[in-house]
């Protein structure tokens, strides 16, 4: 939309005090330049204008203080109000050129790789986690959500053992050990918890969870209980 044009203008629109045109091909950045010139302009022309008339008003007030000091804050005002005028611009100009010169914007289409998030894959490039991932068409899309739930997991690397379905079981695993796991069956819906202290039986103090068929995990505590939740159908 930003790079839009600014379509069918129905009226022959005057060029700005400094020059800017809007015409059918203008853009957005145009019509922006074009309303902030125009802006600038008008805001002067009022500051000058009121600043006149308080002139005018303080010269024909001598002898009456009122209305002197009325025509004085009107003089004041009118300065300060150019000053803020003027003075806007130079901010903008002084943090970044392009701030008042309102460069045309350029569309660049994504990359090809920036069009999928998904890995590619083929006849002789399987999808590096074929568990969750199926190949379809040149990439590797997730399958659909399991609705199975998950009976058993076996760890295996930096811990080896096997934890069944939402029972606790005790395991020490020291900070930072790297492991992995299988769920049975293969697909199945599941997360495994790890906590930090097993108390009459039952895991307690919760650290970190993990995907059932994940690689490479690890926990940033201590681990002294794990457990399999396996959610119903």
């Amino acid at each position: 939309m930003a790079n839009s044009v600014v379509f069918a203008l129905q009226v022959s629109w005057p060029k700005s005090p400094a020059g800017t045109e809007l015409k059918d091909e203008s853009t957005l950045p145009d019509l922006i330049k074009y309303l902030y010139e125009w802006g600038i302009f008008l805001g002067g022309l009022v500051a000058f204008i009121a600043l006149i008339i308080a002139g005018f008003q303080y010269l024909t007030s001598v002898g009456d203080p009122a209305r002197m000091k009325d025509a004085m804050d009107r003089i004041k005002s009118a300065f300060l109000g150019l000053i803020l005028l003027l003075g806007s611009w130079l901010i903008l100009n002084t943090i970044s050129p392009q701030f008042t010169s309102f460069p045309p914007l350029e569309f660049k289409p994504p990359s090809e790789e920036a069009i999928s998030p998904y890995e590619t894959c083929g006849p002789n490039k399987p999808c590096s986690d074929p568990v969750n991932y199926e190949c379809k068409n040149g990439y590797c899309i997730p399958k659909e959500p399991p609705t199975e739930p998950c009976e058993k997991v076996e760890l295996s690397g930096g811990v080896t053992g096997i934890i069944k379905a939402n029972e606790d079981t005790q395991k020490t695993i020291p900070t930072g050990t790297t492991f992995s796991s299988k769920s049975t069956p293969e697909r199945c819906a599941g997360t495994l918890q790890l906590f930090g202290k097993i108390s009459a039986g039952k895991c307690e103090d919760f650290r970190c969870p993990a995907g059932v068929n994940d690689k490479n995990i690890s926990c940033d505590t201590d681990v002294k209980c794990v457990k399999l939740f396996a959610p119903e159908k």
